[in-house]
């Protein structure tokens, strides 16, 4: 399948001639017949940054709780990221955890907010954000139990 990615600002397509020089080369070598050509906006994945919180979280979760933090993250995805799957021999619906690791930056950001609300409600245990003060004290006390596992 043939690819191109492009920026689009301002009601703007950066390399407008690029663009249209890709696309005349690119039908060249399609055979005779009927064809669709889709556009979709690139979404951009979970950041690492984000991945790491989510960890040092349920790090932080594990040390308080004793719950294992793999525990913790299916737990997580289950409440929050749970799909309802058919069983194709008997059609029973079945509940089953979604995956962070397809997320967008967007709905990963989205996961997180609800995970800390979460655990400040539900276990009493507030999930600092690099941004707020309490952030150094909260990795230099959890850092550590996340190296050694």
């Amino acid at each position: 399948m043939k690819q191109i990615e492009f920026d689009k600002k301002d009601n703007e397509i950066a390399n407008m001639s690029a663009l249209h020089a890709w696309l005349d080369k690119s039908v060249k070598w399609i055979k005779n017949g009927r064809h669709e050509l889709v556009l979709r906006e690139k979404r951009k994945k979970r950041s690492i940054a984000q991945n790491r919180l989510m960890w040092l979280w349920f790090t932080c979760i594990e040390v308080e709780t004793g719950q294992p933090k793999q525990d913790i993250h299916d737990f997580y995805c289950m409440k929050f990221l749970r799909n309802e799957i058919a069983n194709p021999a008997t059609g029973e619906v079945i509940a089953v955890p979604g995956h962070t690791s397809t997320l967008t930056t967007t709905a990963f950001t989205r996961f997180l907010n609800q995970v800390q609300s979460d655990a400040a409600t539900e276990l009493g245990i507030t999930l600092p954000v690099p941004e707020e003060e309490a952030w150094g004290e909260f990795e230099e006390t959890y850092k550590p139990y996340l190296q050694n596992n």
